[in-house]
């Protein structure tokens, strides 16, 4: 039986090359590749790479009834040659001859080169092959979720992972020529090695590999010239940054260490102080099918508030005050807060529950992970950023000031906005000449992002590691000193560029009426004139800011504002990511949802199918809404790390025996919408009625506000 499994099949250019190729076919094709490949270049880390061309994927069948995957066919691509073959044995092989190879060319040097073969999903994949090569080290920022492995000479590479696209799909149309096909591949169909393939099923295949080279081609050729290839999207912009800094570098490394927070400071920086964006929806309209919504959403909030804002520039220093007055407008302040009887006054819970050092769980109310009151005390550690905006949504008894940091006032370095100013005149460049289509200005405008994303990137204290086949989390062996050695910003600009953007959008939102639900920088709301003179009036303060910054530059002027981002004739929340709205688009209602961890036409498909209209849709849309698999396509992962082995029988009427020694199934399963019991408990009943009236500090927000 095993006749019925052809050895190998080449193609080149996506064109059969040979059809059926023995093992002295593949050797004498491999070690003229390698033998004509001398062009080399550098790793991030400073390992030499060949620049060969190399993707690897598989695909896999699962048996539903044992819930387990195995794979039935491999590809790989170098260079030019795309090769198939459909059992381990032939993987070990494959992979073994290319090690081998790459290690007689290395012979009689003092430092070896590698090679890099680029993975679409490398913890997918890896699940699968990691017990059948040697692995020599793996890089993770989590368990299972490997960045780089390498196997000797061999160093497989998560292409996701750099360049910051959620698939294959849309990396292909970010940076490649070649797209991926869809709707070829009918993974409810069982196979396993002996099941011949479509023509249409191999160019599926075919195409998969062909745009991971294509994606090796643009890293070469854009990262080769600056001598070093990155392993992440973020560590491309810290590159670029560094260089920004030139023979300042020094100069600027010395700043931050001396002002570095101490090791214990910067654990409670982070565990306590930092937060994210404010995604909540307001409780007075959860649950409820809301007319007339219109949207808006900040152009670029990240990036506008470091250009914009004031950020803490010296170390932080112990003070001893007792009243959030005594702030001194030359000061950034992180206090730490024990709020008595905290009253929500608006309906927006803002301070998320995971981040309250110390509260009394029988008298605090939670709001879909939110505090919205709390009879008792409740400790907060906080910005003076925040305490505004703790003002505008919290009424208090009293509150006492248990520890308070200062650091003096001042702005994020000219090379870190010189390098993002940059990259935003680019982007806008592009967009304005109609380019917004093309890899030059998604590359651009990731990098903005990641500007970001550098900003907030953490201190590893542990490390993942992979040793004798086994994950594991250890405590890193580096000390601090070790691990800020290599950091050139400081972790509190990242604290407070998220805590600017929160301000921003918080304080608006203070301001306006009828607010529905708010995701990081955007807010949906009930349209009406008070609510657009509100936000008309925000953007032209946000203008005049820009004039002044960037003069007669008008790409910068949207920077920061409010844009329109949709009308919708019908919305309803359900909560923090979940939400479907109805928009008129040629005379007709179109649909938008977000649930998370639900496909974005999952609700569409849905309601075709069904044949329901927009109401009784989001009639349906409510609690324990149960989305079929047919509609939503969501997978369920198991790994399994021991060997497992079925006789199969494909589609076709093939039967073989298969083995993995190790794999991962994604399992198909429905989609259940459920709600918290006391998150339903809290919006079904009438605490809402408690919302007292306005606060009455006034005066406090007042002299805040005019020292910023």
């Amino acid at each position: 039986m095993i006749s019925k499994i052809c050895n190998f099949e080449i193609y080149k250019n996506g064109k059969i090359y040979n059809k059926s190729a023995y093992d002295h076919d593949v050797i004498s094709l491999l070690t003229e590749i390698v033998n004509n490949c001398n062009d080399k270049c550098i790793s991030q880390r400073g390992q030499k790479i060949y620049t060969l061309k190399c993707g690897y994927d598989t695909e896999t069948t699962r048996i539903t009834e044992i819930k387990k995957s195995f794979v039935y066919i491999h590809q790989f691509a170098i260079e030019n040659y795309q090769i198939f073959f459909r059992t381990w044995e032939q993987f070990t092989f494959f992979f073994n001859l290319l090690n081998s190879l790459i290690r007689d060319k290395n012979k009689g040097k003092k430092t070896h080169t590698n090679i890099i073969i680029w993975v679409a999903n490398l913890s997918y994949e890896f699940q699968f092959f990691r017990k059948h090569l040697h692995i020599e080290s793996v890089f993770a920022r989590t368990e299972r979720q490997p960045i780089k492995v390498v196997c000797d000479f061999l160093e497989f590479r998560d292409c996701l992972v750099i360049s910051g696209q959620g698939g294959l799909k849309q990396l292909a149309k970010t940076y490649c020529k070649t797209q991926k096909l869809t709707g070829d591949l009918d993974y409810t169909l069982i196979r396993n090695y002996y099941t011949e393939m479509t023509e249409q099923e191999k160019s599926y295949c075919l195409n998969d590999v062909i745009i991971l080279t294509e994606f090796a081609e643009y890293i070469f050729n854009t990262y080769k010239p600056l001598h070093y290839i990155p392993l992440t999207q973020t560590g491309i912009v810290r590159k670029d940054v560094k260089r920004s800094f030139g023979d300042k570098y020094k100069s600027h490394k010395d700043f931050i260490s001396q002002r570095y927070p101490k090791e214990n400071t910067y654990k409670y920086l982070m565990e306590n102080v930092f937060r994210g964006g404010y995604v909540h929806s307001n409780i007075k309209f959860t649950n409820e099918i809301i007319e007339n919504v219109s949207c808006v959403d900040f152009t670029s909030s990240y990036p506008a508030v470091m250009f914009h804002c004031y950020y803490p520039i010296s170390k932080y220093e112990k003070i001893d005050i007792k009243k959030f007055n005594e702030f001194d407008d030359k000061y950034c302040y992180i206090v730490q807060v024990t709020f008595s009887n905290l009253h929500n006054i608006t309906g927006h819970s803002i301070e998320s529950l995971h981040k309250v050092i110390e509260y009394n769980p029988k008298k605090t109310v939670i709001d879909n992970g939110r505090i919205f009151s709390s009879d008792d005390k409740i400790t907060v550690a906080i910005t003076e950023l925040d305490v505004i905006v703790y003002s505008k949504y919290y009424k208090w008894e009293s509150y006492t000031i248990d520890l308070c940091l200062r650091s003096e006032k001042g702005f994020l370095p000219k090379p870190l906005l010189g390098n993002l100013k940059r990259e935003y005149s680019k982007k806008c460049e592009l967009k304005r000449k109609k380019l917004d289509d093309t890899i030059e200005y998604k590359i651009s405008k990731s990098k903005v992002n990641s500007h970001y994303g550098m900003c907030v990137t953490r201190l590893n204290f542990s490390e993942i590691t992979y040793i004798n086949e086994m994950w594991d989390k250890i405590k890193s062996d580096k000390t601090y000193n070790d691990l800020i050695k290599s950091e050139f910003l400081l972790p509190q600009w990242g604290i407070y560029i998220t805590a600017w953007a929160r301000f921003n959008l918080l304080l608006t939102v203070s301001q306006m009426e009828n607010v529905i639900y708010c995701d990081t920088d955007s807010i949906y709301y009930k349209n009406s004139k008070y609510n657009q003179q509100v936000i008309e009036n925000y953007n032209s303060k946000i203008l005049e800011k820009n004039k002044l910054l960037f003069g007669d530059n008008s790409d910068f002027y949207t920077l920061g504002q409010f844009s329109p981002d949709g009308f919708y004739k019908y919305f309803k929340t359900l909560g923090c990511k979940r939400y479907v709205c109805f928009y008129e688009k040629d005379d007709k209602l179109k649909i938008k949802q977000t649930i998370s961890g639900v496909k974005k036409n999952a609700l569409e498909n849905l309601m075709i199918d069904k044949k329901l209209s927009p109401i009784e849709l989001l009639k349906l849309f409510d609690d324990n809404m149960e989305i079929d698999n047919k509609y939503c396509d969501k997978l369920t992962s198991s790994y399994f790390d021991d060997s497992y082995t079925q006789i199969i029988t494909d589609y076709q009427g093939n039967t073989c025996k298969m083995c993995e020694l190790s794999g991962i199934a994604l399992m198909p399963s429905d989609f259940n919408i459920k709600i918290s019991k006391l998150y339903k408990d809290f919006y079904k009943n009438s605490i809402i009625k408690s919302l007292r009236p306005e606060n009455n500090n006034n005066e406090l927000i007042e002299k805040i506000i005019s020292q910023i």
